[in-house]
Order: structure tokens, then sequence, then C-alpha cells
């Protein structure tokens, strides 16, 4: 009986043992849940798939505001609406470029201020890093953005601008480094083309240009807009009838030229003439002169 008793005293004491275990682990993990929930975990909506950092995962790491920049110019040239910036042992603050990296964007860089209306980023800390989620709003279409063609410098713009002339397109697209070049410069190519060439551009067209940030900027995005006032079938005739015109001035030009050869060969032959025919006649003078001084002699 008392061996009994002393058995449900025994297991009366495991079980509130056990009990008191329970409870205290649930304590210290419900109080562990509370710290990780209030400093570490945070729910990231668009962090779904993106676990690790896969080329194909879209998220970009960076160390420093350089690549912070680098890496939005990026998402922008891809004409991404959300993007993912994740941070590894940066150098900086990562509030304070993010707002820069994005106001350079927008205000600073050709495309950004071409076809960005604004962004919005949500910058979160993760444990030891940063992740930046950028929400990217366009006011222009990806279509728009992709006839953007890139160049190293004027020369290859004036080049292109030929290209554009040449086909009679309307719009051009260029993106280059090119410190001096200035709406007037693009204007008096173009007037120089059609004072020259007018066969290659029967017209003075009508321009609209526009460069982003600004013309005064060193890397800039040039919009060219043409208004021929004419059909492309109209320009080409046209172009072929100038062409034709140039063609028959230059053919009665180099017949004046050889009538004038001609003229020129036929007063040569004539002086010729003229000069033998004054030789004879001196030659004749002269013996006759020579014949009448020998008969003075013999007299």
């Amino acid at each position: 009986m008392d061996n009994h008793n002393r058995d449900k005293k025994h297991s009366h004491r495991a079980e509130v043992s056990s009990s008191v275990l329970v409870a205290l682990c649930c304590l210290l993990l419900g109080a562990c849940s509370g710290v990780f929930d209030t400093v570490y975990y945070v729910e990231e909506p668009y962090a779904a798939g993106y676990v690790e950092l896969l080329p194909e995962s879209g998220i970009r790491e960076v160390h420093n505001y350089t690549g912070m920049r680098g890496a939005l110019e990026l998402f922008v040239s891809e004409h991404s609406e959300i993007g993912v910036i994740r941070t590894n042992n940066y150098s900086g603050v990562v509030e304070d470029d993010v707002s820069r990296a994005v106001n350079s964007i927008v205000r600073e860089s050709p495309l950004g201020v071409y076809a960005v209306d604004y962004i919005r980023p949500d910058t979160r800390l993760i444990l030891s890093y940063y992740e930046i989620t950028l929400y990217i709003n366009y006011k222009r279409s990806e279509e728009e953005t992709s006839e953007i063609i890139p160049m190293n410098n004027q020369t290859q713009f004036f080049s292109a601008l030929d290209e554009l002339l040449g086909g009679f397109k309307s719009v051009g697209k260029y993106e280059l480094t090119a410190y001096s070049l200035t709406e007037q410069n693009i204007l008096d190519y173009i007037e120089r083309r059609h004072t020259v060439h007018p066969e290659l551009l029967p017209v003075m067209p009508v321009l609209k240009l526009n460069a982003y940030p600004g013309f005064d900027s060193l890397r800039k995005l040039i919009t060219v807009e043409i208004n021929y006032g004419h059909s492309r079938e109209w320009l080409l005739a046209e172009g072929m009838f100038i062409r034709w015109e140039q063609q028959r001035e230059r053919a009665a030009e180099e017949a004046a030229k050889a009538a004038e050869a001609a003229e020129a060969a036929e007063a040569a032959e004539r002086a010729d003439a003229e000069t033998d025919e004054f030789e004879n006649i001196a030659e004749e003078a002269i013996a006759e002169s020579a014949d009448s001084e020998q008969q003075t002699v013999e007299s």
C-alpha cells in the first residue's frame, strides 16, 4: 500500500515536472518568437522565390553607392516595374544612398529622365543586410524605349542622322556622350545637307529636337522628330528629278566646255595658218629684197 502511494506521488511529480518544463519551453519559445518578430522577421510579399542570388532571380547584390545606382539603372534599362536590391558588406548609409540613387536616375540619367515617371523604394533590414524593393512607374512604353540607339560620340550621331534622313524616316532616338553637341549644330547640319545635296534631301524639313536631361549634359538622349511635309514617295520622286536635272546640267556644262575646246582648237589652227602665211610672205619679201640688192650691185 505504501509502495503504491509512493508510486502515485512519483508519477504525480513527474507529470507536474513535465508540465512545468513544457510551460517553460513555451514561455521561452514565445519570448524568442517575440524577439524575432520585432527585430528580425519581416514579411516580404515580393521576395517569394528570390531566396538565392541566382541570375534568374532578378536580385542585384551591391556593396556601395555606385553599385546601388548601377543596379537601379539596370532595372530601368530592362523596363522592370519591380526590382530588388540586396546589400552585402555595404559601405555607406543604405537609406541615404537609396534616396540619392533614385533622385539621380529620375533627374540626371538620360533614360531615367526620358522614360521614368517615379520610383518608390521600400527599404527593409533583414538580419545583417538590407533588401530594397523598387517600384518603378514609367511614362514611356517598353516599345518606345527599345527604339533608342546607343552610341559613343557625335560622329556616330551624325552618321545615324544621315541614315534617318536618307530613308525619310520621321523619328530617331539616340543616347550618346557629346558635351559640345547643341540643338543649333543639328539644325545647321541638316540645312547644309539640304543645300549641298538637294537630291538627297529635296526639302528643308521641320524639326523637333529634345535632349534628356538636356543639351548641356555630357551624356544625353536626343530625340529627333522630322516633318518633311510630303510623302516618302514624293520625296523619292523629287530627289530623282533633281538628280536628273543635275545630270542634265553637268552634260550641258561638259558640252559647253567641249565646244569651247573645239573653238579654241579651230582658232589655234587659224592662227597657225596665218603664221605660216605670214612667214611665207616674209620669206618672199626677203628674197625679193636680196635680188634687188644684187641687181643694184651688178649695175
